[in-house]
């Protein structure tokens, strides 16, 4: 599966909620969310776990005291494919559904 060339995910963009930054080169799409807690941050972390164990596209995690940080790539392409903007829309809609 090709890799995104940098228009294609730039228009991609506008599909996701505007929290997501495209970084590394435009490999990979990140998002900080803000919690309450570590345990508020785990909490949420299982439920973005469940959303990506559904589509069979894994994203990585980074739990903190207050804050999830969550990037998506698609490493056997090297970058980003537009899976990665469907999982983030998903992700989107759980955390808008909260």
């Amino acid at each position: 599966m090709p890799h995104l060339t940098d228009g294609e995910a730039a228009a991609l963009a506008p599909d996701i909620d505007g929290a997501w930054e495209i970084v590394h080169g435009h490999t990979k799409l990140r998002r900080r969310v803000s919690t309450a807690d570590f345990g508020a941050s785990m909490a949420l972390a299982v439920r973005i776990g469940y959303v990506a164990e559904a589509e069979g596209h894994h994203p990585d995690l980074h739990v903190h005291w207050g804050l999830l940080v969550i990037d998506i790539t698609t490493h056997a392409a090297k970058g980003l494919t537009r899976n990665d903007f469907v999982l983030a829309a998903k992700i989107d809609h759980l955390l808008n559904v909260d």
